[in-house]
């Protein structure tokens, strides 16, 4: 049984990952939109034109969207500030807060990220779920990274 108390910090390597599958989301039209005016420059100019203007626009859109990344992180966790217990068994996680406490069966569970100081479950309803590695026993530990390993 893991009992810590989470601070928006330490979903830092959550974020970099988030923010890194939203740029490769995002990376594909920004480099054909900022190629494709290469194409147009000589015959079209005004085309060439309107292609740069998309691939600002999309590369603003991906900033925009990376910058709101920890915004929304942190907004999600400021009510958290009291300890929160998990306990990690072979079935299922079990989380108990200031608000209540809920059972995360493992069919509910669609990814598990392995990270070096934390682990980040994903479940079936949208929901991240930050676990310490710190808090965590050996055998928690374990029991989260095959979990990760099974659901990569």
């Amino acid at each position: 049984m893991a009992t810590c108390t989470m601070a928006p910090s330490d979903g830092q390597e959550l974020l970099r990952d988030m923010a890194f599958r939203v740029l490769i989301s995002f990376s594909p039209w920004i480099v054909a939109a900022a190629l494709l005016p290469l194409l147009f420059s000589r015959n079209e100019p005004g085309a060439a034109l309107f292609l740069s203007g998309m691939a600002i626009a999309w590369l603003v859109s991906a900033f925009l969207a990376v910058r709101q990344l920890g915004a929304t992180y942190a907004r999600r966790f400021r009510p958290y500030d009291k300890p929160v217990t998990v306990k990690v068994s072979a079935d299922s996680i079990g989380i108990e807060h200031q608000f209540g406490s809920s059972l995360l069966p493992e069919s509910f569970v669609t990814r598990v990220h392995r990270f070096p100081r934390s682990f980040a479950v994903e479940s079936a309803t949208g929901n991240t779920l930050v676990i310490l590695r710190a808090a965590l026993s050996s055998a928690e530990d374990a029991m989260l990274s095959s979990w990760a390993e099974r659901r990569p």
